[in-house]
């Protein structure tokens, strides 16, 4: 249930309809798998599988889920498949094979080989916190947030959410904590990634982040792009220059908190959900203040 990499959205209050329309929005967008000769399908899946349904609220907050199916065709294949069919037009009919009769060649192949392609499979969890004014997509991949955010629209034919602003640019304050240390809600993790002037990058892993040749590296007029760090013993992460977080990890100072009955999938999801979702509403808060506020304009 734990959420790995988040991609933060504002989601204005009083936009979202009732969760039993919202459900119904859902189902009217479900998933299903692939037909033989469709290169891929998309829709919402159960949260808990099966056929219990493609909303899970707790606490107010909206969990749902988006699962692809897509069948991998590698474009080498169609392309050897192309050159030995047009070989074969041009030797037996002495002719050159035209641009729009290798498009159409290319799209008959596609065809024939697509029922024959393997099927990878994908899920996309997200979750709406209507109090607090979020959306929460994991995954810091724009394109996979972007596919979670267009199906929502279609499904409930609006919505409105923006990306995260704050004040401050984010390497700014980045290279500024690790210059002078973060704020006291945030210590430095170990690992770290600077951009230089010329465009290159410096990566640092595993390394104490106090080092003096490292701080030098930042003095030198280098921008931190991305930060590890811990807030308040609960949960670690690394801070981008995009305001995504990656590599979330719940310490177990928290997960230790946690009640659920481990022969209930429900309970159990309930719990966590609860728990995510509290936690990274303090988080977002706490960042945001240190990021020097969210901008208003």
């Amino acid at each position: 249930m734990w959420f790995r990499n988040l991609t933060l959205l504002r989601l204005p209050k009083d936009v979202l309809p009732e969760s039993e329309e919202i459900t119904a929005a859902l189902d009217s967008l479900a998933f299903r798998p692939t037909l033989p000769q469709e290169p891929a399908s998309e829709g919402f899946g159960s949260v808990l599988g099966g056929d219990m349904p493609r909303l899970h609220v707790t606490d107010g907050n909206l969990l749902i889920s988006l699962r692809r199916e897509e069948r991998l065709l590698p474009s080498s294949v169609v392309n050897d498949m192309l050159a030995e069919k047009i070989e074969q037009i041009e030797t037996a009919e002495s002719r050159k094979v035209g641009s729009r009769e290798k498009r159409g060649l290319r799209d008959e192949i596609t065809l024939t080989l697509l029922p024959r392609a393997f099927t990878r499979r994908q899920r996309t969890w997200a979750y709406l916190d209507p109090r607090a004014g979020w959306m929460v997509i994991d995954t810091a991949a724009p394109k996979r947030a972007s596919a979670v955010t267009d199906a929502l629209r279609k499904a409930l034919g609006s919505l409105p959410v923006q990306p995260l602003r704050v004040q401050e640019a984010p390497t700014a304050v980045m290279t500024r904590w690790l210059l002078e240390s973060p704020s006291p809600a945030f210590v430095l993790d170990e690992s770290c990634e600077l951009r230089e002037p010329e465009g290159g990058q410096v990566v640092v892993r595993r390394q104490g982040l106090e080092d003096a040749e490292l701080r030098s590296l930042a003095e030198a007029g280098r921008q931190v792009t991305r930060l590890a760090l811990i807030w308040r013993d609960k949960v670690e992460f690394t801070l981008c220059d995009d305001l995504t977080l990656r590599g979330v990890r719940f310490t177990d100072t928290l997960t230790e908190t946690l009640e659920a009955d481990e022969d209930d999938p429900a309970a159990r999801l309930d719990a966590e959900f609860a728990l995510m979702s509290l936690t990274f509403r303090e988080l977002f808060d706490e960042l945001i203040e240190a990021l020097g506020g969210e901008a208003t304009a």
